[in-house]
């Protein structure tokens, strides 16, 4: 029998004898394509991309590392070559990429419009023999927790591949001409699903509110979630049912979002990204300025952004530099939440002759709230022998309860006190069962028992824990609006890093009109800390810093500090005689 012969046998150069010059061109920039996506994309694509976008895709796909130092030192995300390396010892797979981009950066069209593309037509991640990996059924995924975003980028693709995608440079208007467009078969729009020539195929989903759950059971190449922030439950979806996903091909998962503070995952987005500032943990983030691309005009985005500094500082911030955004309706700023770790490891050990306290937020309900246990070890803070500075409350436990006996709940609390040193504990008597609870505790022989609603109050205690976690915070402000920490210490609470504590607070928002806060949002976590400092600052330690209620925008100076709020810093009222000048 005769040996037989096919394509994947053949040796390159006698596959380049049978092609004409045109076809042999075009193999040889599929090629060079495969190993470098910028490459890819200008010259098959015919899509420019800026400096940002072009280290974006280098370093997350780790194709071409010196090219990413280069530009990543030009474009300052690296001050010089050491600390790229120490990046690079500290990412050994780039599968957790965080872009952060100021406002018209140009983040969906880099992700969908090339990076999908690139992973689809390589089918980057799919082993085996080559005739294997052309019979592999697979695709990428792209999700945002709006139908809007995702419609964004499916169009990218379409656009791209139909050569309609445009785009201005230096005043003149370009449409790009791309020489795979045989590569798109056909296309869903309602479904948003398009199908490609060699078996792969592009979604994208909104995950709307069921966290994800519709993706379970497929693999991917490779995943993006466009605008994550704004997701209402990012920190659940991210482990099971969106990075699990990625197992069957070892492919990365980017998130990309612009900073939003009113945004429901707000804070875990802007946790994950400072470790992606460090490189810790397995995250990289690349923050992108409005200043990197190059296809918008200068004078369009001055007057713009002038417009945007006079009228809000902080915004400005965001929309230039990408940077986050810590003002808003939200309680408490962001960086006052990220300031309380200082450990990722879990729950101290009792430390003996340390003082403590034990919170506890009911909640017996077996889907509803769940019960919180807080301890808080407050020895430094009331020890006048060490400095000023040094003397901090620190988180030591945290529990959480869902559902169960009430009886094995209230002897956790029992249990609870008696292993932290006989702790004083706290609750709130004026709950739904306060009373009962409150007898059952005494009957209990539970010591020291301290009823919040006795004498505290809600607001009063949200204040409270501003000033602690605000304390001896000192700042000041460059000449492009940046809030700069002069004091990084300040603070006087610490903890181990407690997601969920981080969620609620980061989300914690008041209204003072109605005295409630919104019930969609989880507040258990902030109570029982909260109703813990204030305790300490106010019973334990009597500081005497007054909260107050008034108004800068009334009509006259009666209602702008109402009498009785007037009355708390010793503030009172003159009457002048009128007196008429004829």
């Amino acid at each position: 029998m005769g040996r037989k012969k096919d394509v994947d046998k053949l040796d390159i150069d006698e596959v380049k004898k049978k092609l004409s010059k045109e076809e042999s061109e075009f193999l040889s920039l599929v090629k060079q394509g495969r190993h470098d996506p910028v490459f890819f994309a200008e010259n098959l694509l015919d899509v420019r991309l800026h400096d940002g976008q072009k280290l974006w895709l280098w370093f997350t796909t780790g194709t071409q590392d010196e090219k990413a130092c280069e530009i990543g030192i030009k474009i300052g995300r690296w001050k010089d070559r050491a600390e790229f390396q120490a990046a690079l010892e500290l990412l050994p797979s780039r599968q957790k990429n965080i872009l952060v981009p100021s406002n018209r950066w140009g983040k969906t069209m880099v992700t969908s419009g090339v990076k999908h593309i690139w992973y689809l037509y390589y089918k980057i991640g799919v082993k085996g023999t080559p005739e294997n990996i052309s019979q592999t059924r697979c695709g990428t995924l792209n999700i945002s927790p709006h139908s809007n975003q995702c419609q964004a980028g499916y169009d990218y693709i379409l656009d791209i591949l139909n050569s309609k995608f445009t785009y201005r440079l230096d005043g003149e208007s370009y449409r790009n001409n791309c020489k795979i467009g045989d590569f798109f078969v056909s296309s869903n729009k309602q479904q948003r699903k398009i199908i490609f020539a060699n078996d792969t195929n592009y979604r994208a989903v909104p995950t709307g509110e069921d966290q994800a759950s519709s993706l379970a059971g497929t693999k991917y190449l490779y995943i993006s979630y466009d605008e994550c922030a704004q997701s209402l439950h990012l920190k659940e979806e991210l482990p099971a049912k969106i990075m699990s996903r990625l197992i069957d091909y070892g492919g990365p998962m980017d998130l990309v979002s612009t900073p939003e503070v009113d945004k429901p995952s707000h804070q875990y987005f802007f946790h994950i990204s400072k470790l992606g500032n460090e490189c810790k943990d397995g995250w990289f983030t690349l923050v992108g300025k409005l200043g990197d691309n190059i296809f918008l005009s200068g004078d369009e985005i001055d007057a713009v952004l002038e417009a945007i500094r006079t009228t809000d500082p902080a915004k400005y911030r965001q929309v230039k530099f990408g940077e986050f955004v810590t003002t808003g309706k939200k309680m408490f700023d962001n960086l006052l939440v990220e300031r309380l770790w200082d450990s990722y490891g879990g729950p101290e050990p009792v430390i003996h002759e340390h003082k403590y306290i034990v919170i506890a937020d009911w909640g017996f309900a077996d889907t509803g709230d769940p019960t919180v246990f807080y301890v808080i070890d407050y020895t430094n803070a009331i020890n006048t022998e060490i400095p000023k500075h040094l003397r901090k409350y620190r988180i030591a436990y945290r529990e959480s309860i869902q559902g169960g006996s009430p009886f094995a709940v209230l002897t956790r609390a029992k249990i609870l006190q008696r292993d932290w040193n006989g702790a004083k504990f706290i609750h709130d008597s004026s709950s739904m069962g306060g009373v009962i609870i409150k007898k059952m505790l005494n009957e209990m022989n539970m010591g020291a028992i301290i009823d919040f609603s006795a004498s505290g109050n809600k607001m009063d205690m949200l204040f409270v824990m501003i000033v602690v976690m605000g304390a001896n915070r000192e700042t000041k402000v460059d000449e492009e609006n940046k809030v700069i920490d002069i004091n990084p210490d300040f603070g006087r609470l610490r903890s181990y890093y407690i997601p969920a504590l981080e969620e609620q607070l980061g989300n914690y928002q008041y209204n003072p009109d109605k005295g409630v806060t919104d019930k969609r949002l989880e507040q258990d976590e902030v109570m029982a800390l909260g109703m813990g400092l204030w305790w300490l600052e106010r019973k334990l330690l009597k500081n005497k810093v007054k909260s107050m209620n008034f108004n800068p925008l009334a009509a006259d100076a009666k209602n702008i500090l109402p009498e009785k709020e007037a009355e708390k810093i010793g503030m009172h009222t003159v009457v002048i005689p009128e007196k008429v000048i004829l």
